[in-house]
């Protein structure tokens, strides 16, 4: 706690308003209300409680995080009385930083988890329960992400996360270069199958020799939908639920499932015929980047409404996307990003209070999405916002493009090129698409860590060589089978059924 530096004359001002309405300091003081939810009334009282968040960045450096940084405290101080610290770190070491942090009893409050991330901070005791702060100051929070989306941050019954709002399901096709498209003719809006999807990269091979007809995703694994719609992975793929909308609850193994073995068998005769990348196994590019060299044609997506702006921006071409499957949610697609307190929090009611005004209070939300207008962005005639005079993505202060990070997505401004009604848009896919029986579950893998450690080193070793076609699967499936159920893969399963079907009877 560190106190402003105010006159006498308003100290005595300020005591004797104190004297007369009887309020108390900011720890047993009566709670104003910011959107709906209560404060303690630390910044009326001249007092600012300090919090740090670690912030990931995933495509650019940030110069100008701290001048953003100081405009979101103009606006979080007079608020709710936080001063925070944005703790700005590139996504390849992130976990490692905050596992240092965690480590050192750094002052640390506010993390984003990703999937990964979320269950090994939970199981190693890193992240503090917020059930109680969420209820008292998230009513926001609440509100703009909706209930049932939170279940997906609960573990053993208790809140430890919260979901950004953005895309919350996956649709899942493909997307491909539209000028290729155009001057081969190629209609994509007749793919409806796989087979439609292997007749275009057949074209490409043939008429571009020299450009990939097909790469994967960030993902780096080639998995499509063909296998991934209606099935929930239960968080990691060792055991699955495949049909999510199945109330049987019956964990099984995706791996040895006919539809792997079609999807698998489908991808080696793609990669034998030369239209998936010969190094796609080991290579480090991903697609996007060997489409803005002009090396790719297409990859696999999961769509989402926006998702072409995005693409050109990735890329530099205009995209087209082919949809060919459902759109699906689970805990595992909402997991994908999370905030979380951290354990070593001194003050887990302010750091939620502070979350609670981003996912409510637009200025704040554009200021960490966008910059500060008039330097970073401006805004434009019909609504949009974009760069201004003379700042481009080369130049400008802050231009992390990765609005979903933010917490609540569908306050920000629409940058230009998407549809101004790009978050209501996305807000309806969400709303439409299938969700699991098991949403809100989560697996706790300490009770096989011994197993799960040697299981994920199987899938290591054989599953991107085998969704990405370098393997042969009449070869190697049942190899790769084999090695999963020799490293303990029926004992995750089992332990796995178990705790759904307690989760279950819970509910």
């Amino acid at each position: 706690m560190r106190k402003k530096i105010i006159s006498m004359l308003l100290a005595s001002t300020m005591i004797l308003s104190m004297a007369l309405t009887g309020c108390g300091s900011s720890e047993s003081g009566t709670a104003d209300t910011v959107d709906g939810t209560q404060t303690t009334g630390d910044a009326a009282e001249g007092d600012l409680t300090d919090i740090k968040m670690a912030y990931m960045i995933f495509n650019t450096a940030a110069p100008d995080m701290g001048l953003v940084q100081d405009e979101i405290n103009k606006i979080s101080e007079k608020e709710i009385g936080v001063h925070v610290t944005i703790e700005p770190i590139a996504v390849g070491d992130y976990a490692t930083q905050v596992n240092l942090m965690f480590a050192s009893g750094e002052e640390l409050d506010i993390v984003q988890a990703l999937t990964t991330n979320f269950t090994a901070w939970y199981a190693n005791g890193s992240l503090t329960p917020i059930d109680s702060e969420l209820e008292t100051y998230g009513q926001g929070i609440i509100d703009a992400v909706g209930q049932n989306m939170l279940e997906a941050g609960k573990i053993d019954g208790k809140q430890y996360g919260i979901t950004t709002n953005r895309d919350l399901a996956k649709g899942y096709g493909f997307a491909f270069r539209t000028d290729l498209l155009d001057k081969y003719g190629i209609d994509a809006s007749s793919m409806k199958t796989l087979d439609d999807v292997e007749a275009a990269l057949a074209i490409i091979k043939e008429k571009e020799p020299d450009i990939i007809p097909l790469t994967f995703s960030t993902e780096k694994t080639m998995l499509f939908g063909s296998v991934q719609y209606g099935v929930d992975p239960l968080g990691d793929y060792l055991g699955v639920l495949m049909d999510m909308t199945d109330d049987n609850f019956k964990v099984e193994n995706l791996f040895e499932s006919d539809r792997y073995k079609e999807f698998v068998t489908t991808m080696h005769d793609w990669y034998e015929k030369g239209y998936i990348q010969s190094d796609a196994p080991t290579s480090s590019e991903i697609g996007a980047t060997l489409m803005r060299s002009g090396g790719a044609f297409g990859e696999n997506v999961n769509y989402k409404a926006g998702l072409e702006t995005q693409l050109k921006t990735e890329t530099g071409y205009d995209m087209t996307v082919v949809n060919l499957y459902p759109a699906d949610t689970s805990t595992s697609t909402v997991q994908t990003l999370q905030y979380c307190i951290a354990q070593n929090s001194e003050h887990p009611d302010k750091a939620i209070q502070f979350l609670n005004l981003l996912y409510t209070n637009a200025d704040v939300a554009n200021l960490l999405a966008w910059g500060i207008e008039g330097k970073h962005y401006v805004k434009t005639e019909d609504g949009h916002i974009t760069f201004p005079e003379g700042v481009d993505a080369t130049n400008s202060g802050y231009n992390l493009v990765q609005g979903w990070l933010v917490g609540n997505q569908f306050i920000t401004d629409v940058w230009e090129g998407d549809d101004l009604n790009v978050w209501e848009k996305m807000d309806e896919f969400n709303k439409s698409a299938t969700v699991s029986k098991a949403m809100g579950f989560t697996f706790d893998n300490a009770p096989v860590k011994t197993e799960y450690a040697a299981c994920s080193a199987v899938l290591t070793q054989y599953r991107v060589a085998l969704e990405c076609g370098a393997m042969d699967p009449d070869q190697t499936l049942k190899e790769f089978n084999d090695a999963l159920y020799a490293a303990g893969l029926q004992k995750i399963m089992d332990e796995k059924q178990k705790q759904l079907d307690e989760w279950a009877a819970g509910k």
